[in-house]
């Protein structure tokens, strides 16, 4: 919530753009971290739901750079990730400047940024960007043919 300091001796338009202002912010900051706990909220969980499907933990966890703010990297290290490749925001430490440049974290990186094409190539040639059909089982169907016919 934003503090609303009123002053005195300055006009009150001036003191309700200042208001209006500051709560302007206030939102915009509230929409940001509950992106951030939504972000968090559906990472760990598919974290665990790998690893209850293939009964050990996922290997490599690769991710946005708004994804690390939620201190997620921590979070999958704990669940037995063992490579967590997931950029910071702002400008980075001089240790994560390093390891961003590790030839590993790189290829790593890069497989994602991979996935992110194929993805777009398959909403944009293969009509998977709207769901035509109804229901889990029309959904289903509808990636299926989408992914064999851009493997033909």
């Amino acid at each position: 919530m934003a503090c609303l300091v009123h002053q005195p001796n300055a006009p009150d338009k001036r003191w309700r753009e200042s208001a209006s202002d500051n709560l302007a912010r206030s939102a915009h900051a509230q929409k940001a971290s509950d992106k951030q706990v939504d972000r968090l909220q559906q990472a760990v969980p598919a974290l665990a739901h790998l690893q209850a499907v293939f009964g050990r933990p996922a290997w490599l966890a690769t991710g946005d750079r708004h994804l690390h703010t939620c201190g997620i990297e921590a979070t999958a290290q704990a669940l037995g990730v063992t490579h967590v490749v997931i950029p910071r925001m702002g400008p980075p430490s001089a240790a994560q400047q390093a390891r961003e440049r590790q030839r590993s974290w790189r290829r790593r990186y890069r497989w994602r940024a991979g996935i992110e094409a194929r993805i777009h190539s398959l909403r944009r040639d293969y009509g998977l960007a709207r769901c035509r059909s109804h229901g889990l089982v029309g959904l289903e169907r509808d990636v299926g043919w989408g992914v064999f016919a851009s493997d033909l």
